[in-house]
């Protein structure tokens, strides 16, 4: 259709032009066709951490990029003067807090790497609805708000099994349309669960220069600088919640406990920080220079066969969506 907004972001342009030089960043690959692809390329950020109809959805059989608008309209352009704030280092009021912390929820649940776990959870678990209903109260139900009716759902009537009832069969698909549901479905939940934490800024060492990634929001859960995981429960108490917003400086809180509205970072301290945002990223690493240093943080894989098959499924990623989840996609009435 024309008029679709069909190179989406999954990083915002505004995020990754804090990176940018006239609009260009450098960006490292982690998955590698051979040994001769450049290290680091030049890239304009329109460019990247984007695929072909990535929130493109379906609605009564057309295509409508609904999703994409609503990020731009409720995360990204609310934050832009508070973010310019954070990243000068202006005083930040509550609603300044309450918009930058949305816009790093956003960026969580927007992201390949959430949509890759998503999924992987997904598959593995098992729905057990067991329950006496109607199917008009079922459809009536599922459709009752905006969020579930993105759910994706089949419901089949299989016929009477006695006077009264039916069998009703329901069938879900795993997919893209999945992913779309868990979005509008956690964004909100899960900003309100963040907004309840105390939240402040690092500032790291002069001397250290922080990229970001296509995976920028940081679960980390921390004893030491030898013994750390990037797999923290989001509401757990004690996990370390980082967003890197600038070269230097990153919105961070623990969760459960207050943190200072600054804190400074000595030199030991800001690599670790720059360590831990490289190893945390999915595909992509940026920075706002070609850093010799970053390779060695985050080795690359050298692949072909993989770097293919991403780039192959990514570039089907509609097609495969409107070929495979239509029947399971429900009509408005």
């Amino acid at each position: 259709m024309e008029g679709l907004s069909r190179n989406n972001h999954y990083v915002s342009q505004m995020y990754l032009n804090t990176w940018a030089r006239n609009h260009k960043v450098e960006v490292y690959d982690l998955i590698v066709p051979n040994e001769h692809y450049p290290t680091w390329n030049k890239k304009n950020v329109k460019n990247i951490c984007s695929y072909n109809s990535m929130f493109v959805r379906l609605e009564n059989e057309k295509e409508i990029d609904d999703i994409e608008k609503w990020f731009a309209d409720q995360y990204e352009t609310p934050v832009k003067e508070s973010l310019t704030k954070a990243i000068t280092g202006k005083t930040l009021t509550k609603e300044d807090w309450e918009k930058l912390i949305n816009f790093m929820t956003c960026h969580l649940l927007r992201s390949p790497a959430f949509l890759q776990k998503l999924l992987d959870v997904a598959k593995n678990t098992k729905i057990n609805i067991g329950k006496e209903i109607t199917k008009e109260q079922l459809e009536e139900n599922i459709k009752a708000n905006e969020t579930k009716s993105l759910f994706p759902i089949k419901i089949t009537d299989l016929g009477k099994t006695d006077q009264k009832n039916h069998l009703l069969q329901v069938e879900t698909i795993i997919g893209k349309q999945y992913y779309l549901w868990s979005i509008k479905n956690h964004l909100e939940k899960y900003s309100k669960i963040f907004q309840k934490n105390s939240w402040g800024i690092i500032e790291v060492d002069k001397d250290v220069i922080l990229p970001t990634s296509d995976n920028p929001v940081i679960s980390l859960n921390y004893r030491s600088e030898n013994d750390y995981s990037l797999d923290g429960v989001w509401n757990q108490k004690n996990t370390n919640i980082l967003f890197p917003i600038s070269s230097n400086r990153i919105i961070y809180c623990q969760v459960g406990n207050k943190v200072p509205p600054i804190l400074k970072c000595n030199k030991e301290k800001s690599e670790f920080l720059k360590k831990i945002i490289c190893e945390n990223a999915y595909r992509k690493i940026i920075s706002i220079e070609k850093d010799q240093e970053i390779p060695k943080l985050n080795p690359r894989i050298v692949d072909k066969e993989r770097f293919l098959q991403e780039k192959d499924m990514w570039n089907h990623f509609q097609k495969e969506y409107l070929e495979k989840e239509k029947e399971y996609i429900k009509r408005k009435s």
